[in-house]
């Protein structure tokens, strides 16, 4: 891939997972947009406050799609409940890990703990939105506020845009329709079970949130977004 701004420099596309286009000005050819997708590379589009709002994937890329999805649609509730189960035990874990590596006290840690061995099959009682509470409360302070418009939210918000697409590709290149959720069902949602997939990994995001909360303003620096993105590029590339 050529990139051409005031000097011309050339990066080899098989060293690219994923590629965002955050400048308003920028300008993709239709061939490089053919080579990235051609080669697995999935976009995402940013508008003018750097958030991603679009996401380019290749298609065909899974040589029985139908297949795969005729195995989606056959799955049965319960199924699909036992699957939440492990997907919420295994956000729970990690969350306790993060308020590990953040040093608190060590009883934070032992209530996700508790929680995560509390899930019943489809979290009938939602485990999941009582950690939530515990666990941001104990990271960020007993003041936070999920979705307020401040700097730790925004980062949050940014870096897990930045995981969805990246499980969203990654279902599509082994053929699933993220329409179909196990446990996000929203008809408006076309990323349902990237949304559920995508949970145990949110706490990637976090760590790094809670590590550079102090320099974290309304909006993001381009340094800090760049150091997000790169949260998946080096698990991709390790």
């Amino acid at each position: 891939m050529v990139l051409a701004k005031d000097e011309e420099q050339r990066i080899p596309i098989e060293d690219i997972y994923c590629l965002v286009l955050d400048n308003q000005q920028t300008i993709v050819t239709v061939p490089a947009i053919t080579a990235l997708t051609n080669a697995g590379i999935h976009m995402l589009i940013c508008d003018d406050k750097h958030m991603p709002t679009s996401a380019v994937y290749a298609h065909n890329t899974h040589y029985r799609p139908l297949n795969v999805l005729k195995k989606q649609i056959a799955m049965v509730p319960e199924f699909k409940d036992t699957l939440w189960k492990e997907v919420v035990r295994a956000k729970l874990y990690n969350q306790a890990r993060v308020l590990e590596f953040s040093c608190l006290p060590f009883d934070k840690s032992i209530r996700l703990y508790q929680l995560m061995d509390e899930v019943e099959v489809g979290d009938i009682g939602n485990r999941e939105g009582i950690a939530a509470k515990w666990y941001f409360r104990a990271l960020f302070g007993s003041s936070f506020l999920r979705f307020n418009d401040d700097g730790i939210n925004k980062a949050l918000n940014y870096g897990y845009s930045i995981i969805r697409s990246a499980v969203a590709k990654t279902l599509t290149a082994y053929g699933y329709n993220s329409v179909l959720g196990i446990h996000h069902i929203n008809e408006s949602n076309p990323f349902n079970l990237a949304d559920d997939l995508m949970e145990p990994l949110r706490p990637l995001v976090d760590i790094w949130v809670d590590q550079n909360h102090e320099e974290l303003l309304i909006d993001l620096t381009k340094q800090q977004r760049k150091e997000l993105i790169n949260l998946v590029t080096e698990l991709s590339h390790p």
